[in-house]
């Protein structure tokens, strides 16, 4: 799965953001403490896994707009754009994801998963969606403990760590 833009409606302290032509590979957003960088994280974690209560500290939004957003993605099965807003407008229940493919079918929420190729959230937290707080973790450790911490990081078979099943052995 490919994320090919994202557009926030209103999320924290962002209203009216649009994202155009992300980078196949890693993107890295950056800027002064206070930016949003970490409120454009949690909103892609809201848009793919919901509104949880700790998410919800960014609704309403500050400045305005329609709180949620969309986020286009593409995969082997075609283009797809995600909607996930937290207001009477949206379809369905309050905050629930919508799918709609390219050439017009929607999905609801269990497609989210099918899209995501079945990573769960702890998963796309620890490996896809990285904070700063995360890799400064990783700079105070050396080599051999960075290395064990990538490991456990990595999902194995119902998230096993293959640092742990070589202790075990």
């Amino acid at each position: 799965m490919k994320i090919e833009s994202l557009k926030v409606d209103g999320y924290g302290v962002w209203s009216g953001l649009k994202l155009d032509r992300l980078d196949e590979g890693l993107n890295v957003f950056c800027g002064p403490n206070e930016a949003g960088k970490t409120t454009l994280m949690q909103f892609m974690r809201s848009m793919f896994f919901g509104f949880s209560s700790d998410r919800r500290r960014y609704l309403p939004p500050v400045h305005g707009g329609r709180p949620g957003g969309q986020i286009e993605l593409a995969n082997a099965e075609g283009r797809f754009r995600l909607s996930r807003h937290d207001d009477d407008e949206a379809p369905g229940p309050k905050g629930s994801a919508v799918v709609a493919a390219a050439d017009g079918t929607r999905h609801g929420e269990p497609f989210v998963g099918t899209l995501l190729s079945g990573v769960d959230e702890p998963t796309f937290n620890h490996v896809f969606a990285v904070g700063l707080r995360e890799i400064q973790e990783l700079g105070t450790l050396g080599d051999l403990e960075a290395a064990a911490l990538l490991f456990r990081l990595s999902a194995g078979l119902d998230r096993v760590s293959l640092v742990d099943v070589m202790r075990e052995l």
